[in-house]
């Protein structure tokens, strides 16, 4: 009699291994979003703190010097009849910026390149004062920048109250926006994020505070 052994073979059938490999592909796929989402997130929480962080030490710079002021010292020009020259004089220091990626505040060095946020030294209010509408540009050797290219001035004013002698200071910050694909929009009051993809790294901070003008005392 002849006998024949039989050898069992152990594998996976097609299905199995179809259903393995989408198993796989669904857990790798999940991990990159998962990835991408934590990543956006924290892309969000640096470019917020980054933010409050500026707006923070801006307005606690402009509260030292307006403290130091008197009611009559401070000179501004208008922010809103004519936004795109901001300026803020406190008998002896000033400050020039550009509102949203302006560009009408030039330094005078070679090329005159747009200012940010700077405070300059000014003993004479001088850059506050226009000739035919037109205000000189900032020295960079008596002037100290206060903001990075990365950041936006969305709006800035000083209200005095000679009577009370306090000063209300109010600043929205922003990171910049890309005109060819914004991420920011305008609201009443100023601006925020559109809350669309790319806004990651999109971040607004709005400050008020009100200090009590000093003079030399």
């Amino acid at each position: 009699m002849t006998q024949t052994n039989h050898t069992k073979q152990n594998g996976f059938t097609l299905v199995e291994l179809t259903l393995a490999i989408a198993f796989i592909g669904f857990l790798v796929l999940f991990t990159v979003i998962a990835t991408l989402q934590v990543m956006r997130t924290y892309n969000k929480g640096l470019a917020v703190k980054e933010i409050n962080q500026t707006a923070r030490t801006i307005v606690e710079e402009l509260s030292r010097s307006v403290r130091s002021a008197t009611p009559t010292s401070i000179n501004t020009t208008p922010n809103d009849a004519t936004p795109t020259q901001s300026r803020i004089c406190l008998g002896g220091i000033s400050y020039v910026w550009n509102i949203a990626g302006g560009n009408v505040n030039k330094f005078s060095s070679s090329g005159n390149p747009p200012v940010t946020f700077v405070k300059a030294s000014d003993s004479g209010a001088l850059l506050c004062s226009s000739s035919a509408g037109i205000y000189p540009n900032i020295d960079p050797a008596s002037s100290l920048p206060l903001l990075s290219n990365r950041v936006w001035v969305q709006n800035l004013t000083i209200t005095k109250n000679p009577t009370t002698g306090l000063a209300t200071i109010t600043m929205q910050l922003s990171t910049t926006d890309d005109p060819t694909s914004p991420i920011l929009e305008s609201i009443p009051g100023g601006v925020r994020c559109k809350g669309q993809a790319g806004d990651q790294f999109c971040a607004v901070a709005t400050l008020t505070t009100t200090v009590a003008m000093r003079g030399d005392e």
